[in-house]
């Protein structure tokens, strides 16, 4: 399977499943779809927050993965079905990968180890 051409240098086809941040900083690495169930992501160590100070503070722990990742693709729809080449979601679509990640809060999101 080929990678995406960026410049002189291929970029790998890469899905993360759950990990807003994470695609964030792989989508200037790689070519990046990110599938989520949700179309945000949401920040919820800071909704504890939003609940004893002003409510204008929870809009502001909700953020729509379509305004931060840029140079990536959205998925809204759970993974059912993943091999080693695809990713199958709920609503039927497939999206092939060279690498598949998924991330939970407070992993390592340096992208020279993703890519070692």
């Amino acid at each position: 399977m080929e990678g995406i051409e960026s410049g002189s240098r291929t970029r790998k086809r890469v899905v993360v499943i759950g990990g807003g941040l994470a695609a964030k900083l792989l989508q200037f690495h790689a070519d990046v779809t990110l599938i989520d169930p949700k179309e945000y992501f949401e920040i919820t160590w800071a909704s504890l927050r939003s609940m004893v100070e002003e409510p204008k503070f929870a809009e502001r722990t909700v953020i729509n993965h379509k305004s931060y990742l840029k140079q990536g693709r959205v998925v809204t729809s759970p993974a059912i079905n993943i091999t080693e080449s695809d990713v199958m979601t709920e609503d039927g679509s497939k999206t092939r990968q060279e690498k598949l990640s998924h991330y939970q809060a407070g992993m390592n999101l340096n992208p020279d180890i993703f890519f070692m």
